[in-house]
Protein backbone atom coordinates (compact mmCIF):
# COMPACT_ATOMS: atom_id res chain seq x y z
CA UNK A 1 0.00 0.00 0.00
CA UNK A 2 1.35 3.51 -0.77
CA UNK A 3 2.40 5.40 1.85
CA UNK A 4 -0.69 8.33 1.73
CA UNK A 5 0.23 10.11 4.88
CA UNK A 6 -2.10 12.44 7.70
CA UNK A 7 -2.09 15.03 5.16
CA UNK A 8 -5.57 14.43 4.37
CA UNK A 9 -7.46 13.47 7.38
CA UNK A 10 -8.07 9.82 5.06
CA UNK A 11 -5.71 7.47 4.87
CA UNK A 12 -4.16 10.26 6.64
CA UNK A 13 -5.27 7.76 9.70
CA UNK A 14 -4.11 3.97 8.72
CA UNK A 15 -0.33 5.28 7.88
CA UNK A 16 3.42 6.71 10.03
CA UNK A 17 6.10 9.05 8.72
CA UNK A 18 8.82 7.07 8.77
CA UNK A 19 12.66 7.91 9.65
CA UNK A 20 14.54 5.97 6.57
CA UNK A 21 12.93 2.97 4.66
CA UNK A 22 12.75 0.34 7.53
CA UNK A 23 12.51 2.02 10.89
CA UNK A 24 8.51 3.62 11.25
CA UNK A 25 7.95 6.81 13.79
CA UNK A 26 5.06 5.16 15.94
CA UNK A 27 4.78 8.42 17.78
CA UNK A 28 2.95 9.83 15.06
CA UNK A 29 0.29 7.42 15.05
CA UNK A 30 -0.39 7.67 18.90
CA UNK A 31 -0.08 11.27 18.71
CA UNK A 32 -2.73 11.93 15.63
CA UNK A 33 -4.91 8.60 17.49
CA UNK A 34 -5.02 10.74 21.10
CA UNK A 35 -6.44 14.14 19.52
CA UNK A 36 -8.86 12.59 17.53
CA UNK A 37 -9.77 10.75 20.64
CA UNK A 38 -9.74 13.88 22.45
CA UNK A 39 -12.12 15.01 20.03
CA UNK A 40 -14.73 12.58 20.67
CA UNK A 41 -14.90 13.05 24.20
CA UNK A 42 -14.83 16.74 23.45
CA UNK A 43 -18.10 15.98 21.61
CA UNK A 44 -19.82 13.78 24.64
CA UNK A 45 -18.63 16.84 26.35
CA UNK A 46 -19.71 20.07 25.28
CA UNK A 47 -23.59 19.24 26.17
CA UNK A 48 -22.89 19.20 29.99
CA UNK A 49 -21.09 22.01 30.40
CA UNK A 50 -22.89 24.97 31.69
CA UNK A 51 -21.24 27.53 29.77
CA UNK A 52 -20.42 25.37 26.98
CA UNK A 53 -24.22 23.71 26.19
CA UNK A 54 -25.12 26.76 24.32
CA UNK A 55 -23.12 26.45 21.52
CA UNK A 56 -24.42 22.47 21.33
CA UNK A 57 -27.30 21.22 19.05
CA UNK A 58 -29.16 21.57 22.02
CA UNK A 59 -28.85 21.69 25.86
CA UNK A 60 -29.45 19.42 28.91
CA UNK A 61 -30.27 20.81 31.81
CA UNK A 62 -27.50 18.40 33.84
CA UNK A 63 -23.83 20.10 33.94
CA UNK A 64 -21.40 19.82 35.59
CA UNK A 65 -18.01 22.28 36.16
CA UNK A 66 -15.67 19.50 34.77
CA UNK A 67 -17.06 19.77 31.53
CA UNK A 68 -16.91 23.52 31.29
CA UNK A 69 -13.02 23.32 32.38
CA UNK A 70 -12.15 20.23 29.91
CA UNK A 71 -13.98 22.04 26.94
CA UNK A 72 -12.18 25.04 27.37
CA UNK A 73 -8.89 23.79 27.61
CA UNK A 74 -8.62 21.35 24.55
CA UNK A 75 -10.67 23.49 22.45
CA UNK A 76 -7.39 25.91 22.61
CA UNK A 77 -5.26 23.11 20.81
CA UNK A 78 -6.91 19.94 19.72
CA UNK A 79 -7.77 21.43 15.53
CA UNK A 80 -4.42 23.47 15.85
CA UNK A 81 -2.44 20.34 16.21
CA UNK A 82 -4.60 18.14 13.86
CA UNK A 83 -3.38 20.88 11.26
CA UNK A 84 -0.30 20.65 12.23
CA UNK A 85 -0.10 16.89 12.01
CA UNK A 86 -2.09 17.31 8.41
CA UNK A 87 1.11 19.58 7.22
CA UNK A 88 3.56 17.29 8.38
CA UNK A 89 2.28 14.52 6.92
CA UNK A 90 1.87 16.36 3.58
CA UNK A 91 5.22 16.89 2.52
CA UNK A 92 6.18 13.20 2.00
CA UNK A 93 3.05 12.96 -0.29
CA UNK A 94 3.54 15.88 -2.16
CA UNK A 95 6.98 14.89 -3.00
CA UNK A 96 6.21 11.29 -3.68
CA UNK A 97 3.33 12.43 -6.30
CA UNK A 98 4.03 16.08 -7.76
CA UNK A 99 1.32 18.76 -7.18
CA UNK A 100 -1.55 17.51 -9.49
CA UNK A 101 -1.63 13.78 -8.05
CA UNK A 102 -1.49 15.26 -4.59
CA UNK A 103 -4.30 17.75 -4.84
CA UNK A 104 -6.21 15.18 -7.19
CA UNK A 105 -5.69 12.44 -3.80
CA UNK A 106 -6.82 15.16 -1.17
CA UNK A 107 -9.85 16.00 -3.12
CA UNK A 108 -10.65 11.99 -3.45
CA UNK A 109 -9.95 11.55 0.32
CA UNK A 110 -11.30 14.76 1.62
CA UNK A 111 -14.07 16.05 -0.23
CA UNK A 112 -16.05 12.85 -1.02
CA UNK A 113 -16.31 12.14 2.67
CA UNK A 114 -17.18 15.74 3.23
CA UNK A 115 -20.42 15.20 0.42
CA UNK A 116 -21.11 12.09 2.04
CA UNK A 117 -21.45 13.27 5.63
CA UNK A 118 -23.12 16.19 5.02
CA UNK A 119 -25.51 14.54 2.81
CA UNK A 120 -26.37 11.56 5.17
CA UNK A 121 -24.89 12.23 8.17
CA UNK A 122 -25.02 15.58 9.44
CA UNK A 123 -28.75 15.17 8.84
CA UNK A 124 -29.20 13.55 11.94
CA UNK A 125 -27.98 16.34 14.28
CA UNK A 126 -30.00 19.23 12.64
CA UNK A 127 -33.30 17.09 13.24
CA UNK A 128 -32.74 16.15 16.78
CA UNK A 129 -31.79 19.66 17.25
CA UNK A 130 -35.14 20.79 15.98
CA UNK A 131 -36.61 17.62 17.84
CA UNK A 132 -35.46 19.14 21.03
CA UNK A 133 -36.38 22.37 20.36
CA UNK A 134 -40.26 20.92 19.98
CA UNK A 135 -39.97 22.82 16.28
CA UNK A 136 -40.92 20.14 14.02
CA UNK A 137 -42.95 16.85 14.64
CA UNK A 138 -41.63 13.12 13.95
CA UNK A 139 -40.46 11.95 10.35
CA UNK A 140 -37.05 12.64 9.62
CA UNK A 141 -37.31 11.69 5.90
CA UNK A 142 -39.90 14.35 5.25
CA UNK A 143 -37.34 16.81 7.31
CA UNK A 144 -34.64 15.53 5.16
CA UNK A 145 -35.77 16.16 1.58
CA UNK A 146 -37.24 19.24 2.64
CA UNK A 147 -36.26 21.36 5.55
CA UNK A 148 -32.66 19.99 5.98
CA UNK A 149 -31.55 21.29 2.36
CA UNK A 150 -33.57 24.16 2.36
CA UNK A 151 -32.96 25.44 6.01
CA UNK A 152 -30.54 23.88 7.99
CA UNK A 153 -27.79 22.43 5.69
CA UNK A 154 -23.86 23.07 7.64
CA UNK A 155 -20.78 21.36 8.25
CA UNK A 156 -20.98 20.62 11.84
CA UNK A 157 -18.06 18.89 12.74
CA UNK A 158 -16.85 18.00 8.50
CA UNK A 159 -15.57 21.69 8.28
CA UNK A 160 -12.15 20.44 8.83
CA UNK A 161 -12.03 18.83 5.86
CA UNK A 162 -12.58 21.39 3.78
CA UNK A 163 -10.83 23.75 5.10
CA UNK A 164 -7.56 21.50 4.93
CA UNK A 165 -8.17 21.03 1.24
CA UNK A 166 -8.08 24.94 1.00
CA UNK A 167 -4.78 24.51 2.76
CA UNK A 168 -3.54 21.66 0.65
CA UNK A 169 -4.47 23.28 -2.41
CA UNK A 170 -2.15 26.30 -1.29
CA UNK A 171 0.53 24.33 -0.50
CA UNK A 172 0.41 22.62 -3.70
CA UNK A 173 0.67 25.98 -5.71
CA UNK A 174 3.52 27.38 -3.34
CA UNK A 175 5.27 23.97 -3.85
CA UNK A 176 5.11 23.79 -7.81
CA UNK A 177 6.38 27.98 -7.97
CA UNK A 178 9.05 26.20 -5.91
CA UNK A 179 9.70 23.57 -7.92
CA UNK A 180 9.93 25.69 -11.15
CA UNK A 181 12.04 28.42 -9.40
CA UNK A 182 14.22 25.80 -8.05
CA UNK A 183 14.46 24.10 -11.29
CA UNK A 184 12.81 20.94 -9.60
CA UNK A 185 14.98 20.85 -6.62
CA UNK A 186 13.33 19.18 -3.76
CA UNK A 187 12.37 21.66 -0.87
CA UNK A 188 13.62 19.32 1.87
CA UNK A 189 16.66 20.47 3.88
CA UNK A 190 19.68 18.09 3.06
CA UNK A 191 20.86 18.32 6.90
CA UNK A 192 17.67 17.34 9.36
CA UNK A 193 17.38 19.12 12.39
CA UNK A 194 14.97 19.91 15.95
CA UNK A 195 13.21 22.65 16.70
CA UNK A 196 14.72 24.89 18.78
CA UNK A 197 13.25 27.24 21.92
CA UNK A 198 13.91 30.51 20.05
CA UNK A 199 12.41 29.50 16.75
CA UNK A 200 9.04 28.64 18.39
CA UNK A 201 9.02 31.31 20.76
CA UNK A 202 8.79 33.70 17.72
CA UNK A 203 6.34 31.17 16.39
CA UNK A 204 4.22 32.08 19.10
CA UNK A 205 4.55 35.35 19.09
CA UNK A 206 3.40 35.26 15.72
CA UNK A 207 0.34 33.38 15.98
CA UNK A 208 -0.46 35.40 18.81
CA UNK A 209 -0.10 38.56 16.28
CA UNK A 210 -2.03 36.69 13.48
CA UNK A 211 -5.19 36.08 16.11
CA UNK A 212 -5.30 39.73 17.07
CA UNK A 213 -5.79 41.41 13.71
CA UNK A 214 -8.59 38.13 13.01
CA UNK A 215 -9.88 38.85 16.67
CA UNK A 216 -10.12 42.48 15.54
CA UNK A 217 -12.22 42.18 12.50
CA UNK A 218 -14.27 39.33 13.54
CA UNK A 219 -14.14 38.64 17.30
CA UNK A 220 -12.82 35.63 19.44
CA UNK A 221 -15.13 32.50 18.69
CA UNK A 222 -17.96 34.13 16.08
CA UNK A 223 -18.29 32.03 12.62
CA UNK A 224 -18.09 33.36 9.03
CA UNK A 225 -19.75 31.65 5.65
CA UNK A 226 -17.82 31.74 2.73
CA UNK A 227 -19.89 34.36 0.23
CA UNK A 228 -22.75 33.66 2.99
CA UNK A 229 -23.35 29.82 2.31
CA UNK A 230 -24.43 28.21 5.25
CA UNK A 231 -22.57 24.90 4.51
CA UNK A 232 -19.23 26.46 4.56
CA UNK A 233 -18.64 27.94 7.84
CA UNK A 234 -14.88 28.58 9.39
CA UNK A 235 -13.89 30.95 12.55
CA UNK A 236 -11.81 33.67 11.26
CA UNK A 237 -10.03 34.17 14.94
CA UNK A 238 -9.27 30.40 15.14
CA UNK A 239 -8.44 29.88 10.95
CA UNK A 240 -5.24 32.32 11.63
CA UNK A 241 -3.97 29.86 14.25
CA UNK A 242 -5.01 26.91 11.48
CA UNK A 243 -2.98 28.32 8.98
CA UNK A 244 0.38 29.21 11.39
CA UNK A 245 0.20 25.26 12.39
CA UNK A 246 -0.47 23.62 9.35
CA UNK A 247 2.46 25.47 7.73
CA UNK A 248 4.94 24.75 10.65
CA UNK A 249 3.64 21.15 10.13
CA UNK A 250 5.03 21.63 6.56
CA UNK A 251 8.39 23.41 7.53
CA UNK A 252 8.71 20.48 10.61
CA UNK A 253 8.68 17.74 8.18
CA UNK A 254 11.11 19.63 5.84
CA UNK A 255 13.91 20.16 8.73
CA UNK A 256 13.07 16.59 9.50
CA UNK A 257 11.50 17.59 12.71
CA UNK A 258 10.94 14.25 14.96
CA UNK A 259 11.00 16.09 18.61
CA UNK A 260 13.69 13.25 19.56
CA UNK A 261 15.66 15.92 21.55
CA UNK A 262 13.21 16.19 24.27
CA UNK A 263 13.23 14.96 27.98
CA UNK A 264 10.66 14.56 30.74
CA UNK A 265 11.60 17.86 31.86
CA UNK A 266 10.73 19.53 28.26
CA UNK A 267 7.75 17.35 28.44
CA UNK A 268 6.97 19.09 31.63
CA UNK A 269 7.95 22.45 30.98
CA UNK A 270 5.54 22.27 27.98
CA UNK A 271 2.73 20.73 29.79
CA UNK A 272 3.32 23.91 32.39
CA UNK A 273 2.94 26.25 29.58
CA UNK A 274 0.16 24.90 28.19
CA UNK A 275 -1.79 24.68 32.32
CA UNK A 276 -0.60 28.25 33.38
CA UNK A 277 -1.51 29.94 29.76
CA UNK A 278 -5.00 28.00 30.13
CA UNK A 279 -5.55 28.70 33.51
CA UNK A 280 -4.60 32.31 33.05
CA UNK A 281 -6.80 32.42 29.84
CA UNK A 282 -9.99 31.38 31.67
CA UNK A 283 -9.52 33.60 34.19
CA UNK A 284 -8.91 35.94 31.91
CA UNK A 285 -12.49 35.68 29.86
CA UNK A 286 -14.27 34.94 33.34
CA UNK A 287 -12.89 38.57 34.45
CA UNK A 288 -13.14 40.75 31.28
CA UNK A 289 -15.66 38.58 29.47
CA UNK A 290 -17.39 40.61 26.44
CA UNK A 291 -15.45 43.36 27.04
CA UNK A 292 -12.10 41.58 25.42
CA UNK A 293 -13.49 42.60 22.03
CA UNK A 294 -13.98 46.32 23.04
CA UNK A 295 -9.95 46.78 23.55
CA UNK A 296 -7.05 46.03 21.72
CA UNK A 297 -5.13 45.47 24.61
CA UNK A 298 -7.21 42.79 25.92
CA UNK A 299 -7.79 41.24 22.70
CA UNK A 300 -3.53 41.44 22.48
CA UNK A 301 -3.55 39.63 25.82
CA UNK A 302 -6.34 36.86 25.41
CA UNK A 303 -4.06 36.25 21.70
CA UNK A 304 -0.54 35.65 23.66
CA UNK A 305 -2.87 33.59 26.13
CA UNK A 306 -4.40 31.63 23.27
CA UNK A 307 -1.05 30.89 21.16
CA UNK A 308 1.00 29.85 24.02
CA UNK A 309 -1.35 27.78 25.25
CA UNK A 310 -1.85 26.21 22.00
CA UNK A 311 2.48 26.18 21.54
CA UNK A 312 2.33 24.37 25.30
CA UNK A 313 0.15 22.05 23.77
CA UNK A 314 2.14 20.71 20.91
CA UNK A 315 5.40 20.36 22.50
CA UNK A 316 4.17 18.65 24.74
CA UNK A 317 2.33 16.16 22.60
CA UNK A 318 4.91 16.43 20.59
CA UNK A 319 7.99 15.67 22.90
CA UNK A 320 5.93 12.83 25.27
CA UNK A 321 4.82 10.73 22.46
CA UNK A 322 8.11 10.40 20.79
CA UNK A 323 9.56 9.80 24.37
CA UNK A 324 7.51 7.37 25.61
CA UNK A 325 5.07 6.17 22.38
CA UNK A 326 7.37 5.56 19.71
CA UNK A 327 6.44 1.20 19.60
CA UNK A 328 3.61 0.05 18.23
CA UNK A 329 0.65 -0.88 20.70
CA UNK A 330 -1.30 -3.72 19.19
CA UNK A 331 -4.21 -2.25 21.35
CA UNK A 332 -5.12 0.26 19.33
CA UNK A 333 -4.49 -1.11 15.88
CA UNK A 334 -8.32 -1.18 15.02
CA UNK A 335 -8.44 2.56 16.24
CA UNK A 336 -5.54 3.39 14.35
CA UNK A 337 -7.60 1.76 10.69
CA UNK A 338 -10.86 3.73 11.64
CA UNK A 339 -9.92 6.78 13.03
CA UNK A 340 -11.11 9.12 9.94
CA UNK A 341 -13.63 6.67 9.84
CA UNK A 342 -14.16 7.57 13.17
CA UNK A 343 -13.65 11.06 13.34
CA UNK A 344 -16.80 11.51 10.61
CA UNK A 345 -19.39 8.91 11.66
CA UNK A 346 -19.26 9.62 15.54
CA UNK A 347 -21.11 13.06 16.05
CA UNK A 348 -24.56 11.71 14.80
CA UNK A 349 -24.34 8.90 16.75
CA UNK A 350 -23.11 10.59 20.14
CA UNK A 351 -25.35 12.90 19.56
CA UNK A 352 -28.62 10.73 19.20
CA UNK A 353 -26.94 9.38 22.73
CA UNK A 354 -27.44 12.86 24.24
CA UNK A 355 -31.33 13.36 22.84
CA UNK A 356 -32.50 9.88 24.21
CA UNK A 357 -30.51 11.57 28.27
CA UNK A 358 -32.48 14.33 27.66
CA UNK A 359 -34.90 15.11 30.63
CA UNK A 360 -33.91 11.78 32.79
CA UNK A 361 -32.36 13.60 36.02
CA UNK A 362 -29.16 11.55 36.36
CA UNK A 363 -25.80 13.26 37.06
CA UNK A 364 -24.68 14.84 33.99
CA UNK A 365 -21.03 13.17 34.77
CA UNK A 366 -23.11 10.10 34.50
CA UNK A 367 -24.93 10.69 31.40
CA UNK A 368 -21.17 11.97 29.76
CA UNK A 369 -20.12 8.09 30.72
CA UNK A 370 -23.38 6.54 29.11
CA UNK A 371 -22.62 8.55 25.94
CA UNK A 372 -19.11 8.11 25.78
CA UNK A 373 -19.26 3.94 26.58
CA UNK A 374 -22.00 3.67 24.09
CA UNK A 375 -21.19 6.08 21.10
CA UNK A 376 -17.36 5.21 21.26
CA UNK A 377 -17.50 1.27 20.11
CA UNK A 378 -20.84 1.62 18.09
CA UNK A 379 -18.51 4.76 16.13
CA UNK A 380 -15.19 1.72 15.48
CA UNK A 381 -18.31 -0.81 14.54
CA UNK A 382 -19.94 2.07 12.01
CA UNK A 383 -16.88 2.74 10.97
CA UNK A 384 -15.00 -0.66 10.21
CA UNK A 385 -18.02 -2.57 8.98
CA UNK A 386 -20.47 -0.24 7.55
CA UNK A 387 -18.13 2.89 6.12
CA UNK A 388 -15.40 1.19 5.03
CA UNK A 389 -17.46 -1.51 3.28
CA UNK A 390 -19.57 1.15 1.26
CA UNK A 391 -18.39 1.73 -2.63
CA UNK A 392 -18.40 5.24 -2.16
CA UNK A 393 -15.75 5.53 0.65
CA UNK A 394 -14.06 1.83 0.15
CA UNK A 395 -10.68 3.24 -1.23
CA UNK A 396 -11.22 6.41 0.36
CA UNK A 397 -11.21 5.98 4.15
Amino acid sequence: MEAIHLESLGTIMNVSMKQDTTQRIHSWDHFRDAIIFLVFIWHCASIYGSRTRNRWFFSDQETGILFDIFVFASELFLMPLLFYISGHFAVASIEKRGAGSFLADKARRLLIPFVFGVALLIPINFYLNRRAQGSISPGYFRYWIGTYFAQDIGPAHLWFLYVLFFFCAVYAALWAAHRWLAQGKSSLFDVPSEPRPFFLLVFGLLTAMAMTVAMRAAGYASWAHVFGFPLFAYQPSRCALYVFYFFLGVYGAMRGWTWANGSRVHVAAWASLLGCASVGLMVFRARFGAHVEGSLWLILCNAILHAFATLGALGAFATGFRLWCNRPFPLTRLFTANSYGIYIVHQPILVWLQYLLLGIRISAYLKFVIVFAVAFPLSLLASHFVLRRLPVLRNVL
